[in-house]
């Protein structure tokens, strides 16, 4: 049995998610096979628009969470997240779909069936429609789309009850918050559908793509700087994850191109920019070619960096410059090139990488802890000079993240790979969370900053490092 049929029906394309035994929740696979045939459809100079169906009463149940048992009784937080990323495609698929893809709702949906419905263009309903979120009844989060694209349909409030109570909500209620746009008899549905397609067909291809990229204008754009690599290529892919455009910056290109290639699977556009930020000539060209390309821009993450150790007696002028006027004029000429564009959307968010080094002195990094407390300072100030402009600035300290450096520092001299018995046993002696940091510990706190949750917050930095700082020196 075919888990999804696909057909044509008129000027539409029918998709029908067709696994009623368990209300149509979606194995990886499953979403896989309908990221590639939305993607594929998308595609036509026939058809004019997608109808996304379950069988069976239901529209879907969400994920079928048994393709859990099918990685073992230890999954890692990698095969994990490898799983989830293939059920996001279905949500990306329908994000970039050239064409207007509408839900037809009967029945149940639930979780990341949610989601689905969410990340359409439009919604109809049939009055046996009821919409659920199991997420935090099932200690997860709901990473496929609802905590972005909630908010947009139904403001904050009845967003945060739906996803916070775990409400079930009818047909009624929904028709009357905004998640669906019209309910009808179950039986009237696919007539009202069709009548929905003949009147899309009477348009332009070209004009249903255009109005479609327009009307999702408000989905952001971010920049990150040092983006191809470690903490900044985790922040980039946590905002490709939410539907963001993502450009990345490095002065390395040869780091573009892998990142690029991960970050194109995740989220609707991603951009590489060579850069060196000690040039604020080079800056500005970066700027101006993300606004260009992406056509706006809403986030910018300083997080570009130079860093080593060095005795203070014996640093030279030029390893002194070559950290300070990365970590800091770097970080202030991104800011000032990005400031007309964050201003233009109305109030965009600036976060820059610090670091805590510098709250109590670290020997040997001078000219990076130097620098890093301007960047504090410097975050402080923009967010006074800026907040009128509607513009909040923050800036984020990670702790211990195990970056190729941090590696380098534990492999014992002539070894090719770090101890990581001693890297373990210093992440539970130092961490009084125990364990070392992740790239994604990072990107998650950047996109909550980014977040509508981020609205009130500006001129702060924010601490993300298991507690690291507050153990006592003597036991790092």
């Amino acid at each position: 049995m075919d888990e999804l049929v696909s057909r044509a029906d008129g000027p539409a394309w029918r998709l029908t998610i067709n696994h009623p035994a368990r209300r149509n929740a979606l194995t990886p696979e499953l979403a896989e096979s309908l990221a590639r045939e939305i993607e594929r459809v998308s595609a036509s100079d026939v058809v004019r628009v997608i109808l996304l169906e379950g069988v069976g009463g239901h529209f879907s149940a969400g994920l079928d969470l048994r393709w859990l048992i099918t990685l073992g009784p230890a999954p890692t937080r990698s095969e994990i997240r490898d799983g989830l990323e293939r059920f996001q495609s279905a949500i990306l698929a329908i994000v970039r779909a050239r064409l207007p893809v509408v839900a037809l709702v009967r029945g149940t949906a639930a979780g990341f069936g949610v989601d689905l419905a969410v990340a359409c263009d439009m919604r109809l309903a049939g009055t046996s429609a009821n919409f659920t979120s199991a997420f935090s009844r099932m200690g997860l989060v709901p990473d496929g789309g609802s905590t972005y694209g909630l908010p947009r349909l139904i403001g904050d409030g009845a967003a945060l009850r739906f996803l916070l109570a775990s409400e079930t909500v009818d047909a009624a209620a929904a028709l009357r918050w905004g998640l669906v746009d019209e309910v009808v008899d179950d039986a009237e549905l696919d007539d009202r559908a069709a009548r929905l397609a003949q009147a899309l067909a009477a348009n332009a291809p070209v004009s249903l793509a255009s109005i479609k990229r327009l009307c999702r204008a408000e989905e952001l754009s971010g920049l990150v700087t040092g983006g191809g690599t470690g903490i900044g290529l985790g922040i980039a892919s946590c905002l490709a994850r939410t539907g963001a455009s993502v450009a990345i910056a490095s002065r390395k290109p040869e780091h573009l191109e892998p990142a690029l290639t991960q970050l194109r699977a995740l989220g609707p556009c991603a951009l590489g920019v060579e850069v060196n930020v000690r040039e604020a000539e080079s800056v500005g060209r970066m700027v101006e070619r993300v606004t260009g390309e992406l056509g706006r821009l809403d986030i910018l993450v300083n997080n570009a960096a130079g860093n080593f150790y060095a005795p203070s007696a014996g640093l030279s002028a030029n390893a002194w410059r070559a950290v300070v006027e990365t970590d800091l004029y770097g970080t202030f000429y991104c800011c000032q090139a990005a400031y007309p564009a964050l201003r233009a959307v109305g109030g965009g968010r600036i976060v820059s990488i610090s670091m805590t080094l510098h709250y109590r002195g670290w020997p040997q990094m001078a000219h990076a802890t130097a620098a890093k407390a301007g960047v504090d300072a410097l975050t402080r100030t923009l967010a006074l000079e800026w907040a009128s402009d509607g513009i909040r600035v923050n800036a984020l300290a990670p702790g211990p993240i195990p970056t190729e450096g941090v590696r380098k520092a534990f492999t014992p001299p002539n070894a090719e790979a770090p101890d990581v018995f001693r890297m373990d046993a210093y992440a539970k002696r130092a961490i009084p969370a125990g364990r070392w940091g992740t790239p994604e510990d990072i990107g998650q706190m950047v996109t909550y900053l980014a977040s509508p949750a981020g609205d009130w917050i500006t001129g702060a930095v924010f601490v993300v490092d298991g507690g690291h700082w507050l153990v006592p020196a003597e036991r790092q």
